[in-house]
């Protein structure tokens, strides 16, 4: 792939997940890459063509991350394979976003998704299966291939989701942001949080709520199941001694409570 075909589709991937693809023509493709529309034409016919590679360039990643390597399997790569997918999923996010729009636009899409849906949980099914025979789940056949279905539907949904629910946050650090902001004051952003939560925790991991700057987030947080908190209002930065010292003082004060407990408890291999 040509570097002019490679920066078309960066771009429009950055634009798609921004602002919606329906609302990004192929001249804010090429304004936003400082080429003319003719040059954006030569290398894609039109944007409909652009979405079908930015598919295929997903596809190429979704199935690399779906190999199993050779040996036991480590809780390392439990969490490279959870991390890898749902950072891939919402890297191509305005795929999962609009899909039924794309499926129902483009018929040769729709059955390449077919076939990538059911290559990709073929793959996952090796891999938990892979994770069972080393001893890192138990669970039977059929379990396997629910919690499987279940893990795809949650990531692949989860885009859609927190978009509608929160559809004025258009970037990645807008959303994080909004919704540490808004989680005092709004239900959506409640919910957002809860789901996420639930769902870490429905596939065996334990979850960490960073960001924690206020003490009614922290006690909010920690009554929605977060199991582990860190943030600005649990510990401002410090200097490795100063961090030290305060630890130190912090572990002799009775009375500090859940809160402060959970977040000083120390992470663990299954925690995300």
């Amino acid at each position: 792939m040509t570097d002019t075909k490679t920066r078309i589709l960066d771009t429009a991937l950055n634009l798609f997940n921004r602002a919606g693809e329906r609302n990004v023509t192929t001249n804010h493709i090429a304004e936003g890459l400082g080429i003319s529309p003719g040059n954006l034409y030569y290398h894609y016919r039109n944007k409909a063509a652009i979405v079908a590679a930015l598919f295929e360039r997903y596809q190429e990643q979704i199935r690399d991350l779906l190999t199993v390597p050779e040996g036991p399997l480590t809780w390392q790569d439990k969490m490279r394979y959870f991390e890898g997918i749902l950072e891939s999923m919402w890297q191509a996010r305005f795929l999962h976003r609009d899909l039924a729009h794309f499926l129902h636009q483009d018929a040769g899409l729709r059955r390449r998704y077919k076939v990538f849906v059911q290559d990709s949980l073929e793959r996952g099914l090796v891999i938990y299966r892979s994770l069972r025979d080393s001893g890192l789940i138990q669970a039977s056949d059929e379990e396997l291939r629910g919690l499987l279905v279940n893990t795809w539907v949650l990531a692949a949904s989860w885009p859609g989701f927190t978009h509608g629910l929160n559809p004025d946050a258009t970037g990645d650090e807008a959303l994080d942001r909004t919704l540490l902001q808004d989680i005092e004051s709004s239900d959506s952003a409640r919910m957002i949080v809860e789901t996420a939560i639930s769902m870490g925790q429905g596939l065996g991991y334990r979850v960490v709520a960073e960001g924690i700057e206020t003490e009614k987030s922290a006690h909010l947080l920690e009554s929605l199941g977060a199991e582990m908190l860190q943030g600005y209002w649990i510990c401002p930065p410090k200097s490795l001694e100063d961090l030290k010292a305060w630890l130190d003082v912090e572990r002799q004060v009775p009375g500090r409570g859940d809160v402060y407990s959970s977040a000083k408890r120390s992470a663990r291999p299954r925690d995300v």
